[in-house]
């Protein structure tokens, strides 16, 4: 017993000591405030790639520097690896930090794919408190090889806009579909009036996904030759995909949205996710109209925008009979294999453009 007592005795110390040290750490403290960015979804041109931050939000309780400094990971893929890392200078809120080309030490991967960025912003010569750290994602883009189920085909007709882009076209009953969303930013009556917003405000996002347009913009968007659909004209397309009537002036053209749709990918990552309900999707890229899942905008906020992957929408030519400032426009949900009718508002509705030309 008393043997046992002494060796307790003996322990107290280092109990004490070990106490101290735990004490110690849990005084560490945290910078204040919360560490922001201004997006956290960055499309990038890999031709070219560039990113500026502007982390903001976050101080030295004491008022002492802070530094900043970013790594990158792989969303897609193995998540925990990070490709590298640079170091800014002394960070102050919202000082830029930039990523710029595909040099491994400041820049990016040589490869289409996403990923995740982290901005951490952490105290210097100060051990006496945590670093804090954000992130946003990446997306590396290319043109014609990003979503090559949309990528141009020589074997069909193509057509181009007044900004050089290029669209491959099908013809359903005498009538000419573009295959792929409207990308102009500029009219033929107009070329100095910018429209359209391109997705999170990058331009090759808008080459790659088209551009969403005011019911306005896009009444006038269309190539010389080339209009905005009416619903009629949408309707006869989908009577001829879908081998079946449809009554009714503004009907939802039931079960055809599946057929209407193409199995498109992002470098390499699906764009429609696989719903039982909605059935297999078309993967034929001669035939299909080859819709994609940009979502829409509200133009007057373009910043709320997200590309959640889920709707594709189009505007149709017809104004609401009863509503000049509204106009019906056709989408397709991922999860219902049905193209529904709705009515959206001209000016701050941002929404796909397929144009089409009849013979």
């Amino acid at each position: 017993m008393k043997t046992k007592l002494l060796f307790i005795l003996a322990l107290l110390p280092l109990v004490t000591l070990s106490c101290k040290k735990d004490e110690s750490e849990e005084l560490k403290g945290y910078l204040n405030g919360a560490l922001t960015l201004d997006q956290t979804t960055f499309m990038l041109d890999k031709a070219a790639p560039y990113i500026e931050l502007h982390p903001k939000g976050v101080y030295h309780p004491k008022g002492k520097k802070l530094g900043c400094y970013t790594y990158l990971s792989g969303v897609s893929g193995t998540n925990d690896t990070t490709y590298f890392t640079t170091k800014g200078p002394a960070y102050t809120s919202g000082a830029p930090v930039k990523r710029e080309g595909l040099e491994p030490e400041k820049g990016f991967p040589d490869e289409l794919a996403t990923y995740s960025l982290f901005v951490v912003v952490y105290p210097e010569d100060d051990e006496d408190y945590y670093s804090t750290s954000t992130s946003c994602t990446v997306v590396l883009l290319d043109r014609n090889l990003s979503v090559p189920e949309l990528s141009l085909l020589p074997s069909l007709g193509n057509v181009t806009d007044c900004c050089g882009n290029k669209y491959n076209y099908i013809t359903v009953n005498g009538v000419d579909w573009m295959k792929s969303n409207l990308a102009a930013d500029r009219t033929t009556t107009d070329p100095d009036a910018i429209i359209g917003h391109a997705p999170y405000d990058s331009e090759i996002a808008g080459k790659v996904f088209g551009r969403l347009y005011s019911y306005e913009e896009a009444l006038s968007a269309c190539p010389a030759g080339w209009s905005l659909p009416t619903d009629a004209q949408w309707k006869a397309l989908a009577e001829s995909v879908a081998g079946r009537s449809y009554e009714g002036e503004h009907p939802d053209f039931t079960g055809v949205a599946p057929k209407m749709m193409i199995n498109a990918t992002v470098n390499g990552d699906k764009m429609w996710e696989y719903w039982p309900e909605m059935g297999e999707i078309s993967s034929d890229i001669f035939n299909s109209f080859s819709a994609i899942p940009v979502d829409r905008m509200n133009v007057a906020v373009p910043d709320s925008y997200r590309m959640v992957m889920d709707y594709a929408c189009f505007w149709t030519a017809d104004s609401c009979a009863d509503d000049s400032s509204c106009a019906y426009f056709r989408y397709i949900y991922e999860r219902e294999p049905d193209v529904k009718v709705a009515r959206g508002d001209k000016t701050s509705l941002g929404l796909s453009v397929r144009c089409v030309r009849e013979h």
